[in-house]
């Protein structure tokens, strides 16, 4: 009777054990879902100006930059950034355009060459376009890149719930997203971190096509902005290089207007 008993509740134990485990690894949508809501991260445009720190080892270089972006969940992502200092770079304008399904395409205007000139999409260019933006191999186009993976649903991408664990000062819940249609994006797949309570993003990592971590993005000290939660700072992190870029943001408005050809060559060259 002992035996049987004790055989009884072991079993019992099991099962618990295994619905734990079942509970935490799941379906993530819903948690990214309620994140997006409770956050707002469904705007679709934003206007910031931003000061972006790069560093190789123990060099550095700090730019500052006006940024107006525009997006949509089943549209392009579109930026221009301008570029007020230092003075070597002052003036400087970069046009980036994120279609769907189709390489994305950048052009540059620079103040000493009166002319605005195509950089390439997603096959070519990639250093030199990296350059400009912040000194290095990163760039903004990650931070662009966190808010299209946020837009994503069940049609775009499968979102796992992989558990608990501690990230910067918090304990935050883990969710795997590997999209559906992985030639769209850069990326085999991607892991995000979100706090407890606040449901804010904390860290993402990007993961290459061998299943390495590339690139690692930690996100911290949110602001308020109407219902919008920002992120005062990002450090985005090359994780085989060690190479880093600091994107910290001094304002910020979300849902202004802005108007389509904003993000055209022609408005790029004359710089209205």
């Amino acid at each position: 009777m002992f035996f049987h008993m004790s055989y009884r509740r072991a079993a019992a134990v099991a099962l618990v054990l295994a619905g734990a485990r079942l509970a935490v690894a799941g379906d993530g949508w819903p948690l990214v879902d309620q994140a997006r809501r409770r956050n707002g991260s469904t705007w679709t445009t934003r206007r910031s100006s931003v000061t972006l720190q790069s560093f190789d080892g123990q060099e550095g270089r700090t730019r500052a930059a006006t940024i107006v972006e525009k997006t949509s969940p089943t549209g392009p992502h579109s930026t221009l950034i301008e570029f007020t200092g230092p003075e070597d770079i002052r003036g400087t304008r970069l046009l980036h355009v994120s279609p769907r399904g189709v390489p994305d395409q950048y052009w540059i205007w620079q103040p000493q060459t009166r002319r605005a000139r195509h950089l390439g999409g997603n096959a070519g260019g990639s250093s030199h376009r990296d350059e400009i933006m912040t000194g290095n191999d990163m760039s903004y186009r990650d931070l662009e890149l966190v808010v299209r993976i946020q837009q994503w649903d069940s049609s775009s991408a499968t979102a796992t719930l992989e558990g608990d664990e501690p990230c910067a000062d918090t304990e935050c819940s883990r969710v795997a997203l590997v999209p559906n249609r992985p030639n769209e994006f850069p990326c085999k797949r991607y892991r995000l971190w979100y706090s407890h309570g606040d449901l804010q993003l904390r860290r993402v990592d990007l993961y290459d096509l061998d299943d390495q971590v590339v690139k690692r993005i930690t996100c911290s000290d949110y602001f308020p902005t109407g219902a919008v939660q920002t992120p005062r700072t990002c450090v985005i992190e090359h994780v085989p290089s060690k190479v880093r870029s600091v994107i910290t943001v001094r304002e910020v408005a979300y849902d202004e207007p802005v108007d389509d050809d904003v993000f055209s060559v022609a408005r790029l060259s004359d710089g209205r």
